[in-house]
């Protein structure tokens, strides 16, 4: 082998060993040219409340990798933010940020899971320090005089595409499918607790019996305080249900007080989804499979929560934010402990309309 040969040779060996300098692609990010109110009409936070995520979601979303055009970390919240806010197509929420399709869904399903499993322990909680308790109880008695409430309870369907598998479990009466979300709020439209995994066929009592909040305040451990329902849940001695047929000054009263005082959750109902409008049926459906569904729904509502604690304002969508209720009422079947606590229930609520609104 002559030496020339071999110095070709080697000057090949040398160039293979040299490192591909890293491509980095050229995305424009709103955060670096828009102020705050043009990234709350666009993606409903300000800039510290996108910042917020991303410093908390670093280590989730933040991908090791030596390949090149990695999504910054910006870029994925910024994308999923962009789908909860206006709920369109995926293709089109690529387009807006340089962006492909399927980019766009992994952001929204690594997004939605991250805030899930990282942030909603801290943003959604039942109130259980002294100082929360008496702040819930007096912003809810200052709407209608109702006394003790730690929260009001309902559904709400949020639709989805049709499923491939129990389809019929999905469909609702209002003509289509969707996931019966059952939520606690405050007078202020803030949510305390959420439930988003039963399908609407699903009856908005048997879903609140198996949940974990109600089995607190069936053991004794929730006892300061009860919830308003309406009159599709079982009546308990710490779930106050409106009275059927009521005949007398003080149960009217009764009844009034209640229904001022619940319809909070509608309203958080009809802020949640005019802000997030891909929980909304002007959107279609959220075209993903039930669980995948489900992270969106918590994850949105976590960040609702997020957006009442900076008074980010509702984006003006020119629709009601209340809305009415999403499940018709209905008798339901319920085993000899039920009717223990439907006794127990009566008197409480008896007693209560007695000393509350007697005047």
């Amino acid at each position: 082998m002559t030496a020339a040969l071999v110095a070709i040779l080697d000057r090949r060996r040398i160039r293979r060993r040299q490192a591909v300098p890293r491509v980095i692609r050229d995305r424009n990010n709103p955060l670096d040219f828009m102020n705050d109110v043009e990234l709350q009409n666009k993606y409903r936070l300000d800039r510290d409340g996108i910042l917020y995520p991303c410093n908390k979601l670093q280590l989730d979303l933040e991908r090791s990798t030596r390949r090149s055009g990695a999504l910054p970390l910006s870029l994925q919240v910024i994308a999923a933010l962009r789908y909860f806010a206006t709920g369109s197509f995926q293709a089109v929420t690529g387009d807006v940020h340089g962006l492909s399709r399927f980019s766009v869904s992994r952001c929204v399903h690594t997004v939605s899971r991250s805030i899930v499993n990282k942030l909603m322990k801290i943003h959604i909680k039942f109130p259980r320090e002294n100082n929360e308790i008496r702040s819930v109880k007096r912003d809810l008695y200052n709407l209608a005089d109702f006394p003790n409430v730690l929260g009001a309870l309902d559904g709400t369907l949020i639709p989805i595409k049709d499923p491939s598998i129990d389809e019929h479990l999905y469909f609702s009466h209002k003509g289509y499918h969707a996931i019966n979300v059952q939520c606690v709020v405050s007078a202020k439209g803030v949510f305390l607790d959420i439930v988003a995994k039963w399908p609407c066929a699903t009856h908005d009592a048997l879903i609140w019996r198996n949940c974990d909040l109600a089995q607190q305040f069936e053991t004794g451990h929730i006892k300061d305080g009860w919830l308003l329902g309406e009159s599709g849940y079982s009546l308990k001695p710490w779930l106050m249900t409106p009275v059927s047929n009521p005949t007398t000054r003080q149960e009217r009263a009764y009844n009034r007080s209640h229904k001022i005082t619940r319809c909070s959750c509608e309203r958080a109902f009809g802020v949640w989804k005019s802000r997030w409008r891909c929980l909304h049926k002007s959107g279609g459906g959220m075209m993903f499979v039930p669980d995948g569904c489900v992270y969106v729904i918590v994850a949105t509502a976590v960040l609702e929560n997020i957006c009442k604690e900076r008074n980010i304002p509702c984006p003006d969508n020119g629709e009601d934010e209340c809305e009415s209720s999403d499940e018709e009422e209905e008798d339901d079947e319920h085993d000899a402990t039920y009717h223990q606590h439907l006794r127990d229930g009566a008197i409480t609520r008896q007693q209560l309309i007695q000393i509350y609104f007697n005047n």
